[in-house]
């Protein structure tokens, strides 16, 4: 036997241990730690015979019910006519032994029997659809695998398994139920860090191979990852400043071009057109520094579809400005580059209100920022750089960031507070790009909208949010005796609104958020503050919580928010006082230790679920939207509608 044989390291059993067959070959199976010789066949053919069949059962039963549906239809007495629309008639002629022997009393049970079989034979079928579905996703084993594989399996010239099961490893729907990463880089250090070993086979009859270890084979591919990203970050900044003709500035960036589309492709598994994405992204004019420029200005287009950006100008040739700002341009280039490995979604800010049908100036009565800026994610660290329109987290972040928006705080005092009456009807408008914000972003906006943005990918002008979750609105009173450019909304707050989830005629995705309107134009997040809230002054809070999923077998992510918050002054001839609301963001933290579910979509084994908390995090389906979480309820608490607090939870 060879010795290029590359497996993880494998545990050998007690010397004098001695194993033959099944139980020798299985031992070897799971002896690497790295689980890759569990390679098995699928059955294809068995498993397209066994639907086959079970479809045509459907199918008889079908035509059984079918047919014992039109005899009933044409009984004219009046058992029958009832036993056809009536569940309890027709259960009292299966269990009446009075008329035993009439038709109607036969006719009855055998319904009832075919019922009984159907409610089975569904279940069945659908199992073994679900089942075959995803038996169908598995990977067959990689050509180094199988090959390790077999030579361990035929030891000497004969195989550990005898009889029919001596070929299995030659069939042609095998499948590997654990695949490793299947970049280049790291398949090549997988060959290159085998050890080798001592030929022969060790005395306990296991077959002496070269062995590494994934997980090392992972660090180094990390290592290697972040090495090549500095350079092609750092490289190109540096060569292009020390070149001085325009045709070697060319040549660099074909090099770097060509180089970084090579880097993807070989220290990634990303597909082809993430490479095309990947490198045409690095060399469009809104991207790539332009060395010819007098005023230039650097934008990245961020991986979330946002215009969060870079914004450096400079009153000189660019590459006549020092090192330095070449380095704070970097440092913020990685930031729109590590969203890469997300899913695609536009970031977003409440900027704008509208009362009782006249849109009020952008930002002026809305705690908000109108620059990149950076923010400590937690008051122990000060390593996150957070652009304009980035979410808020409500597990990490700061307190008063989860409830109002990244650096509120700081602008609180500059704020003007917005008088309105209780009963009012307010509006609120966002923007997907970041400041300074032109007056196009404003004014003449399509469809009386407060704000738009055109673009090759939003031809409408309307934007949408492009997140999957519902949009909230929250009050909290300010305490007596404070000042709200002060308070910083450590009290409760009291939900007012939600606009969640509606139908769709899509049997792929029956169910739709509604603020995220990827068909159409996108709904108007508009409603009013209750008769019944008291006069004072108040933070009323906006929101779209964009879901967090929760799933066994799927890579996990937390919810994310995106609050803004507008100062007000209600006046109202109320006399009383609001319920008792939530915290914030203590009863929105979705990954409160405690008691875990026995079963369901959240039996994670990371989460305990509240009512408080359930909006939080969905399952996977549910996400895609495929259907509806059993229980789920929005998230921010119960909803106030005035008179009553309700679980505000779907109606659909």
């Amino acid at each position: 036997m060879t010795g290029d044989i590359e497996l993880g390291r494998r545990q050998r059993p007690p010397k004098g241990a001695k194993l033959a067959g099944y139980a020798q070959w299985a031992s070897w199976i799971a002896s690497d730690p790295d689980s890759e010789p569990f390679v098995f066949r699928k059955f294809d053919e068995l498993g397209a015979l066994n639907l086959l069949y079970l479809q045509s059962d459907m199918i008889y039963l079908e035509a059984q019910l079918k047919e014992l549906d039109l005899e009933e239809a044409q009984q004219s007495d009046i058992d029958s006519v009832n036993a056809a629309r009536q569940w309890e008639v027709l259960l009292e002629q299966c269990a009446s032994s009075a008329n035993a022997d009439s038709k109607a009393s036969t006719r009855a049970k055998r319904k009832m029997e075919l019922i009984l079989r159907l409610r089975a034979k569904m279940k069945e079928y659908h199992e073994a659809l679900l089942l075959q579905s995803k038996v169908a996703q598995l990977q067959p084993p990689s050509g180094r695998v199988l090959k390790a594989v077999k030579q361990m399996f035929n030891q000497e010239g004969y195989t550990l398994l005898d009889g029919q099961s001596r070929d299995y490893l030659d069939a042609v729907d095998l499948v590997a139920l654990k695949s490793p990463a299947i970049d280049h880089l790291s398949n090549y250090l997988r060959k290159a860090m085998a050890i080798n070993d001592k030929p022969g086979y060790a005395q306990d009859g296991g077959p002496r191979i070269k062995r590494f270890e994934e997980q090392k084979i992972t660090q180094w591919v990390g290592v290697i990852t972040i090495l090549v990203a500095i350079v092609f970050l750092v490289g190109p900044i540096l060569a292009l400043y020390f070149a001085q003709s325009p045709p070697a500035r060319l040549a660099l960036i074909a090099v770097f071009t060509a180089g970084f589309a090579a880097s993807v492709w070989l220290i990634t598994n990303a597909r082809r057109a993430e490479i095309f994405f990947g490198t045409a992204t690095t060399n469009r004019k809104d991207v790539t520094i332009t060395p010819l420029a007098q005023n230039t200005k650097a934008h990245v287009i961020s991986a979330q579809g946002t215009y969060s950006y870079i914004h450096q100008e400079f009153t000189q040739p660019l590459f006549a400005c020092p090192i330095p700002a070449y380095i704070m341009a970097i440092s913020y280039l990685l930031v729109a580059l590590a969203a890469l490995g997300t899913t695609a979604q536009a970031h977003f800010t409440f900027a704008r209100v509208r009362q009782n049908g006249e849109w009020l100036e952008p930002t002026r009565y809305i705690r908000n920022k109108t620059s990149p800026y950076e923010e400590r994610a937690s008051p122990d660290t000060n390593n996150n750089v957070r652009l304009y329109n980035f979410p808020t987290y409500a597990t990490t972040d700061r307190p008063e960031s989860v409830r109002c928006g990244r650096d509120n705080m700081a602008h609180a005092a500059d704020t003007d507070i917005l008088t309105i009456r209780a009963g009012d009807k307010l509006e609120f408008a966002h923007q997907r790009s970041d400041p300074e914000w032109p007056p196009e972003l404003w004014d003449n906006c399509p469809y009386d909208r407060g704000s738009c943005i055109y673009a090759d990918w939003n031809p409408t002008g309307v934007m949408d949010l492009n997140h999957k979750g519902p949009f909230t609105v929250h009050l909290s009173k300010v305490p007596d005796g404070q000042d709200i450019r002060s308070y910083d909304g450590s009290g409760d707050w009291v939900k007012i609104y939600s606009l969640g989830l509606d139908l769709r005629n899509d049997s792929q995705h029956p169910v739709h958020w509604i603020p995220w309107n990827n068909q159409g134009i996108p709904a108007p997040f508009v409603f009013n503050v209750p008769k019944e809230t008291p006069a004072g002054e108040y933070l009323l809070r906006a929101d779209l919580v964009n879901t967090g999923v929760f799933e066994l077998n799927f890579t996990s992510f937390p919810a994310q928010l995106y609050p803004s918050c507008l100062q007000i002054r209600v006046e109202s001839d109320f006399e009383g006082s609001l319920p008792e609301g939530i915290k914030i963001p203590e009863d929105l933290m979705h990954e409160s230790p405690g008691t875990l579910p026995s079963s369901g979509p959240f039996a994670t084994g990371m989460v305990l679920l509240t009512p408080a908390l359930l909006g939080m995090v969905t399952s996977l389906g549910m996400y895609r939207e495929e259907k509806v979480d059993e229980d789920y309820v929005y998230p921010g608490g119960r909803l106030w509608t005035g008179t009553d607090m309700v679980v505000d939870k779907p109606r659909l």
